[in-house]
């Protein structure tokens, strides 16, 4: 079997679970369902050598920990580190201008991740996924693209639904 379809198929795993965490209530299980899925996401962009693509996705696996296991204090003090240090990782694996994508969404992840409502957070990550579904375009991930849109609406539909329940209930943070 050819290495870029197993990437594929790798990659549909790990983008399969991303589109189950969207469909989370908690803040919490939204952020370690979505860690499972970026395992497999960056081994599939190591698969397609496309070295940013994978350092950045581990980066963001990274944040989604802090954010998932730390207070959110804490978490909120460590995460203006990982604004610059997104930056920094995408220049170290820099292939060309391409990389500017993935780093852009995954800059607006960390952002959501620095977030506490839940429809905050997918209204963020909808956001990333044009940057990343732009750059699997470029990257020859397939499966990127189909999982950017994918997400993308997912994200959309459940940040309408939070937000019209925050809402409804008067919270003002409905978690």
């Amino acid at each position: 079997m050819d290495i870029v379809l197993q990437a594929q198929i790798v990659g549909a795993v790990g983008f399969g679970l991303l589109v189950v965490a969207t469909f989370a209530k908690t803040r919490t299980r939204f952020l370690l369902i979505d860690i499972a899925g970026l395992a497999p996401t960056a081994i599939h962009y190591v698969m397609l050598n496309a070295a940013a693509g994978a350092a950045l996705t581990a980066f963001y696996m990274a944040s989604d920990a802090v954010a998932a296991l730390a207070s959110q204090r804490a978490a909120r003090a460590v995460y203006w580190f990982f604004y610059p240090a997104a930056g920094l990782v995408g220049w170290f694996f820099w292939a060309g201008p391409s990389d500017l994508l993935a780093i852009g969404g995954t800059v607006l992840a960390v952002a959501a991740r620095h977030q506490r409502p839940v429809w905050r957070i997918q209204a963020l990550v909808l956001a990333s996924t044009i940057g990343w579904g732009a750059y699997g375009f470029v990257a020859g991930s397939y499966v990127q693209v189909i999982f950017s849109s994918v997400y993308g609406a997912a994200a959309l539909l459940n940040a309408i639904r939070f937000f019209r329940a925050r809402s409804s209930l008067g919270s003002p943070e409905a978690d």
